[in-house]
């Protein structure tokens, strides 16, 4: 049962779009094919220990057979690099992300984590920004949001 009772913190149903964290949901890296540059590329297969011709033949999309930059593959419709851990999905090169994916801001107002809302937790996000769910939903939510302050 909640101990937040229904007047109590009534702005904490709404999200700011400069407020929301990242839900680690893995929507976004399943929907946006990351293009790397070669520096990236070198950076990344530096970092992970592995060599130019694993980097080549493993970690890139095929498709896009490119010279000064590249596609990471994608291992079951997401970014290679995306692993599930219980049901958060992070980002195994985080640390040393590609400059795309470090640009990408996270917010209600991107179409990816409104669903990753309504996958992980049931809950909408309406036109001004105030979060619908059920009570148990909302409770959970502000929970991972309290888990995530140590971060």
């Amino acid at each position: 049962m909640s101990t937040t009772g229904p007047n109590q913190n009534c702005d904490r149903n709404r999200l700011s779009i400069h407020s929301m964290p990242c839900l680690r949901c893995g929507t976004c890296c399943s929907k946006f094919d990351v293009r790397v540059s070669m520096d990236e590329a070198h950076r990344i297969t530096d970092r992970i220990g592995i060599t130019w011709d694993e980097w080549m033949n493993s970690y890139i999309n095929d498709r896009w057979p490119g010279t000064e930059s590249f596609i990471l593959r994608r291992h079951n419709g997401k970014c290679i690099f995306l692993k599930e851990k219980g049901e958060q999905s992070l980002c195994s090169i985080h640390s040393f992300k590609p400059s795309l994916c470090i640009e990408w801001n996270q917010g209600p107002q991107h179409k990816e984590c409104q669903q990753g809302l309504q996958k992980r937790w049931g809950i909408v996000v309406d036109n001004s920004g105030t979060l619908n769910g059920t009570q148990q939903a909302l409770h959970c939510y502000r929970a991972f949001l309290k888990s995530l302050e140590g971060d």
